[in-house]
């Protein structure tokens, strides 16, 4: 182990602490047995593969629930109860979506007609434009953000059926 320097020294309590003793000190203040961390795991529906690596390294694992292999902490399993992200991911995903039914009412106060079934707010959706008769694909999320859908209909960007105009900018120190 290395000196302590200044920069390496940290103040727990009352005392100033090496950073390396700290960690040490904490990883055995936390540090459980085998027989208990399996307990821990069981019982939140994790079955353990192999020795407790500690409370700082991923425990490889298979989620009971879902059947996946996972790698959760020791500590978050403990703590929170959770570790899957195959699990989670699809939970976040199911708490995000939108029902079709409602993502297609928002679509006709924009004055767009849904042609397809929705697919999902990122994605174009294929409507048609109950203002100016056009095909277009804008996504749920920008009819919901106010950004509108229609490009003919729309009062921003480029006028498409409007005249051209053409801006030339010339830098004196390039031109002839």
């Amino acid at each position: 182990m290395a000196t302590p320097t200044y920069a390496s020294m940290i103040t727990r309590g009352k005392k100033n602490v090496c950073r390396e003793c700290d960690r040490a000190h904490r990883r055995a203040t936390f540090l459980a047995d085998h027989d208990e961390m399996v307990e821990v795991f069981l019982a939140h529906g994790f079955e353990p593969i192999g020795p407790y690596p500690g409370n700082d390294a991923p425990w490889p694992s298979v989620h009971l629930a879902c059947g996946r292999p996972c790698a959760p902490y020791p500590s978050n399993v403990k703590s929170r109860g959770g570790g899957c992200e195959s699990c989670a991911r699809e939970t976040r995903g199911r708490n995000r979506q939108v029902d079709p039914k409602v993502a297609a009412a928002i679509m006709r106060a924009g004055n767009l007609e849904p042609l397809v079934p929705y697919p999902t707010s990122g994605k174009p959706w294929l409507c048609h434009c109950l203002v100016c008769g056009a095909h277009v694909r804008p996504t749920y999320d920008n009819i919901k953000a106010g950004v509108g859908g229609c490009r003919p209909c729309g009062r921003y960007g480029l006028d498409w059926d409007g005249p051209a105009m053409v801006y030339v900018l010339v830098h004196p120190t390039h031109w002839p």
